[in-house]
């Protein structure tokens, strides 16, 4: 905590304005707070993909992405009360498998819609959107991305060559059009959520 104190100090003497996200791996959210308070992290990064089952990750949301549905409207100016540290909740992150290794692959749309009703910010990982089958190791990966190739909005034509993907490939039309109602129901001012745990 010494080194990273010093090293944000020093990052803030430069840029001020400097936004701290980290990953936290306590288990615990007072632990996280501590951290949060000690080296002024403004976001912590939270993972749909951490979630077992569907009503873990609706608990997620849940915690992480907004006042409840019906609740008061709090006064712009309140007491100082303990409460969990701002969310970058991401459908998936770096550091872990394929999304398709994990679970199936149709619940990749569906989670990615949960994570973009948050009242928080989001965010995913290069190969969710294109369903890659596989872990792309962050330190001892050899294959290459993919390149992007621009086509015709309205053409539904997936990319014939291996070495390109484009908006028609995988879900990432999907996910452009939740990205894009992610923003609206942001700038429109909405907080609330519900989430209904339906066996």
């Amino acid at each position: 905590v010494t080194m990273a104190t010093w090293l944000l100090d020093a990052a803030r003497a430069i840029n001020p304005d400097l936004y701290v996200v980290a990953e936290l791996f306590t288990g615990s959210s007072e632990v996280d707070n501590i951290f949060v308070n000690k080296l002024g992290i403004n976001s912590l990064i939270r993972e749909a993909l951490s979630a077992w089952d569907s009503h873990e990750e609706g608990r997620l949301i849940h915690r992480y992405g907004g006042d409840p549905v019906g609740s008061f409207i709090q006064p712009c100016v309140r007491p100082c009360t303990p409460s969990i540290a701002h969310a970058l909740f991401m459908d998936a992150t770096h550091d872990n498998v394929a999304p398709v290794e994990k679970r199936c692959v149709y619940d990749s749309l569906p989670s990615a819609a949960i994570v973009a009703m948050g009242c928080c910010s989001v965010g995913s990982n290069r190969g969710y959107d294109e369903l890659v089958p596989h872990h792309i190791h962050v330190v001892n990966e050899t294959r290459l991305y993919t390149s992007w190739e621009d086509v015709n909005e309205n053409s539904n034509k997936q990319s014939c060559f291996p070495e390109f993907v484009n908006i028609n490939n995988g879900i990432i039309k999907g996910k452009r059009a939740l990205n894009h109602l992610h923003k609206m129901i942001s700038t429109r001012g909405y907080t609330e959520v519900y989430v209904d745990q339906v066996d």
